[in-house]
């Protein structure tokens, strides 16, 4: 490889370490949604960047080699399957499933500019870039936990506001207590490396009170799934020494079954307190994951499209809702975007089809890490897949009771650990590896190599360049549109209505199928005013986005503008989502008074007059008051 080759492949791997290194601390609040919004962003622009890079060396006509095997077949078709199955659906791209291209577009990247790694002829190979990346990812751990102790002790450096706590007020640079816990678990397997690989007492010192810093801020998340998969990933690492322990111990008896006892006693007693924390977190998520099987039960085979979920959840709570028997979930009703497990949301997304694909992509790894374990001498390389195994056992894990392949920081590492195990499942692939104990050597042993002619690859390469420069730009308008979203925002705390709406058309043309931007938008036109305006955007918005307050303005915009039918029609829709909230109630008393039907206006009051509340907030006060009055009024005519 000539000397520009080798620069060009060590600047993209720069460029990707600093994708890795600044994802997760990526927060920007001139930004609306200023955790996920910049990170979105910053990814967006950093996979750009390092295509152009790969775009330029193409435009060279150098020779590259593509390499291909089952793994990475199967990653590929999770982001085929969704596209064809949503032409299929009607239910086109949306933003979920762009952020997953992307981390696709990350995981085939880093594999090749590895592939190519492995070809240079220096002292900079595969395992130096590990170390690097292992020594960065702990570091950014470190940092998380730092910004998290902080947050705990109410020194926030970034002095958020207080809408995003839910449980723990530990959420880093991640918008979430469970993103949080997410990250720093399946970034563990770094810490374990870094303190097995220090020689250095002093060093090992400080890795290890840095571990313990991590661990703590982790526990502090109450992130339950998180710590499941803490305690399991970091079991898979351990597993050659427990196995060399267990085997010493074969002939003493009473030691292993007190092993096993303790062990059985230890999981049931993690369990108990799992639930024990917070018991209506775990009921919560019982009543989700019913909810969730109503839109298996609709679309078993091909799912309700990548994405859709949260644009779903509210009409499914509804019909889930409309059956008497389940009244006794009523007051846990909630605006919910995600499942609360990964394999669920897959299920329900992408059907049966999707889940056999999530679950075949899962075997072939762990059937290539541990070949590829087996077959192995070295070390460091042993070391390196043990890593790679215990973080995808952390995050498959974390994800029987949350979503963080969802979160972009999450997923990048996890699509690291897979694409490092492709890699070496290839190397080793031309020294006779193969998994015969298995009986499945055909289907592992699979792989396809091209090698495009110069004339395809000049051409690949100036297509590729032409489209990163549209990415890079796109990434640029798309920061600048969440920033007008944001001052949008801002112009309507302060009553500026026209200010907010002027904004908000100018993200949206940035931003067209952000139906969340449109709900905002629509409300500013509610709150000027222009009815008919504010139904065309929320009529739009409920396409990919889903709120109760959508039909809320949906409703005072039809009653401002004398749609009785339609008026009453939304606010019914809110009922059935949220049974036990008043609020419906009271709007729909209001339009019944106006249009003079004076006893189903005093059903409806007397509903909220007399429905029984778990917690009696400010909001709920405020509409038993107003709703008194009005009855009061009423009565008296």
């Amino acid at each position: 490889m000539s000397s520009l080759t080798n620069s060009l492949i060590l600047l993209a791997l720069f460029n990707l370490l600093t994708l890795i290194a600044f994802l997760p601390l990526a927060v920007d609040f001139s930004l609306a949604s200023p955790y996920l919004a910049a990170k979105k962003v910053f990814l967006q622009f950093m996979l750009a960047l390092v295509l152009s890079l790969t775009a330029f060396d193409l435009i060279r006509g150098r020779e590259i080699k593509i390499r291909f095997n089952i793994l990475d077949v199967l990653i590929l078709s999770q982001i085929f399957f969704p596209i064809c199955s949503g032409l299929v659906l009607r239910k086109y791209v949306n933003h979920q499933l762009t952020n997953f291209i992307f981390v696709v577009v990350f995981y085939l990247l880093l594999l090749q500019i590895l592939q190519q790694l492995l070809l240079l002829k220096n002292k900079f190979n595969l395992l130096s870039f590990f170390h690097i990346v292992s020594i960065v990812v702990f570091a950014v751990s470190f940092i998380q936990a730092s910004v998290g102790l902080l947050q705990f002790f109410d020194k926030d450096i970034f002095q958020r506001t207080s809408s995003f706590i839910y449980e723990s007020k530990v959420i880093g640079t991640m918008g979430h207590a469970n993103w949080m816990g997410g990250y720093l678990a399946a970034s563990w397997p770094f810490a374990m490396v870094l303190f097995l690989n220090t020689k250095k007492f002093m060093y090992r010192l400080i890795v290890g009170i840095a571990s313990i810093i991590i661990l703590l801020a982790l526990v502090l998340t109450l992130s339950r799934g998180a710590w499941g998969g803490l305690i399991t990933g970091t079991g898979v690492f351990a597993m050659p020494y427990l196995t060399k322990l267990w085997k010493k111990s074969k002939d003493l008896k009473f030691f292993r079954k007190t092993a096993v006892f303790i062990f059985v006693i230890l999981f049931g007693f993690l369990l108990w307190l799992c639930v024990k924390i917070n018991p209506d977190s775990a009921m919560g998520r019982i009543f989700i994951w019913k909810v969730s099987w109503e839109m298996v039960q609709d679309s078993p085979i091909l799912g309700i499209g990548y994405g859709n979920y949260p644009v779903e959840y509210l009409n499914y709570q509804a019909k889930f809702f409309s059956h008497k028997e389940n009244g006794g979930y009523y007051d846990r009703a909630s605006n919910l975007k995600d499942a609360h497990s990964e394999y669920l949301q897959v299920l329900a997304e992408t059907g049966i089809v999707g889940l056999f694909l999530f679950f075949l992509t899962g075997t072939i790894f762990c059937v290539l890490a541990f070949s590829v374990l087996n077959f192995v001498e070295n070390k460091d390389t042993k070391l390196l897949v043990r890593l790679c195994i215990s973080g995808v056992a952390m995050v498959l894990v974390h994800s029987l009771v949350d979503t963080p392949l969802r979160q972009p920081p999450i997923a990048v590492l996890f699509f690291f650990y897979l694409s490092l195990v492709s890699l070496l499942s290839k190397e080793y692939y031309g020294e006779r590896f193969s998994i015969r104990r298995l009986k499945i050597q055909k289907l592992t042993e699979f792989r396809c190599s091209l090698i495009p002619s110069k004339s395809l690859t000049i051409l690949s390469g100036a297509f590729l360049c032409i489209f990163s420069m549209n990415l890079i730009m796109r990434a640029l308008n798309k920061f600048d549109a969440y920033k007008n979203w944001k001052e949008g925002q801002e112009y309507v705390s302060m009553g500026n209505y026209e200010a907010a709406i002027r904004a908000y058309e100018k993200a949206l043309k940035v931003t067209p199928n952000e139906g969340e931007l449109r709900f905002h938008l629509g409300g500013a036109y509610v709150y000027s005013d222009r009815y008919s305006e504010a139904i065309s955007e929320l009529e739009k918005a409920t396409l990919n986005f889903n709120d109760k307050n959508i039909y809320y303005c949906l409703g005072y915009a039809y009653q401002q503008l004398g749609n009785y039918h339609h008026a009453e029609m939304n606010f019914r829709k809110v009922q059935a989502m949220f049974p036990s909230h008043l609020l419906p109630h009271l709007f729909l008393a209001k339009l019944y008074h106006k249009y003079d039907r004076i006893e189903d206006a005093i059903t409806e009051l007397k509903i909220v007059q007399n429905t029984k509340t778990n917690i009696n907030t400010e909001e709920t006060m405020r509409v038993r008051e107003e709703a008194n009055k009005l009855l009061i009024k009423e009565l008296q005519q």
